[in-house]
């Protein structure tokens, strides 16, 4: 690896990981007579990975404007190449340039969502806040106006939680934060709001309604029909707890199994099964009143299965 004026000079498929940091802060302690003076490292401005296929590595990002400057900023660079792995590091001057002409003045575009959509999880489900923001989004984490932040229930406590965004791969503008939901979470209906700001301190914000289950809960929530009555093919809307194993067997009112199908399910959240309107074999049925179970197992508890009854109309 070759630092120079043009840039790095690497590899094709050289991966690196980077990290800028505002300038350090200089401090003074005084107790009586005696004093220390000592510094703590700046906050990072942005800390990204990436990949290049050229023969020159260029990494684009953007620094906050309340950035602390000073002649100590701090950049740490390492590159993984076919030929090996390099890091380098350099203190450089964080300094405040002009600004004028910016008209942006909207927060980065958020959203709030568990794997899979699911509005129904276990506390320690991971709860995944994505960013987006064409002026970069700030990662100072030094005050609320710089720093994404979690709230529960409207309580007004806020969770700093900027250590965990993670930039997408070789982007400054795009992130993700996840954070596992807390354990003093209670089962019922709960609300998260996420905050966060852009380089030009610009907030934007999402909210999230959910509803936390027991742990010891395998469960199968709003089970509906669409449509019902239904002329022929109908889906089956539900959402699950678990990962689990869901069959949806369709019987007649005498109790004769008209059809059945049975499908995996490798995460929790809303889920859709189909029926063309026709029995085992493929042939039409009468129209009339028929009944359906369904019968969900989690992997890890299949003698407990979860199991919602319910009617459907057959009206051709």
């Amino acid at each position: 690896c070759v630092l120079s004026e043009q840039g790095l000079s690497v590899l094709p498929g050289t991966t690196y990981d980077l990290l800028v940091q505002e300038s350090r802060d200089d401090r003074h302690y005084q107790l009586g007579t005696a004093s220390l003076d000592y510094w703590q490292p700046g906050a990072p401005v942005f800390r990204g990975t990436g990949e290049t296929d050229l023969d020159t590595l260029r990494v684009d990002f953007k620094v906050p404007l309340q950035l602390r400057t000073g002649d100590h900023g701090k950049l740490r660079l390492i590159v993984d190449a076919p030929g090996g792995s390099r890091a380098m590091y350099l203190e450089l001057p964080a300094a405040r340039v002009a600004t004028a002409g910016l008209d942006d003045v909207t927060g980065p575009v958020t959203s709030l969502a568990f794997a899979g959509g699911s509005t129904r999880v276990k506390v320690g489900a991971e709860l995944r806040a994505d960013l987006a923001d064409s002026s970069g989004v700030s990662i100072l984490g030094t005050t609320p106006l710089n720093s994404v932040l979690l709230e529960f229930d409207g309580t007004g406590q806020m969770s700093n939680v900027t250590d965990r965004l993670v930039f997408e791969s070789g982007s400054f503008t795009r992130a993700r934060v996840t954070v596992p939901l807390p354990e003093n979470l209670v089962p019922g209906p709960h609300l998260a709001a996420v905050f966060a700001s852009d380089l030009l301190g610009n907030v934007g914000s999402d909210t999230l309604s959910f509803h936390v289950v027991a742990d010891a809960v395998t469960g199968l929530q709003d089970v509906t029909v669409f449509p019902n009555p239904t002329p022929g093919p109908a889906r089956l809307l539900f959402e699950t707890s678990d990962p689990m194993t869901v069959t949806w067997t369709i019987f007649t009112v005498s109790g004769r199994s008209v059809w059945q199908t049975t499908h995996s399910f490798a995460e929790a959240g809303p889920q859709v099964l189909a029926w063309d309107g026709r029995d085992a074999r493929g042939d039409e049925i009468a129209n009339g009143v028929y009944l359906y179970v369904v019968r969900g197992s989690a992997a890890g508890d299949p003698r407990h299965p979860a199991i919602v009854n319910g009617k459907i109309v057959l009206m051709k």
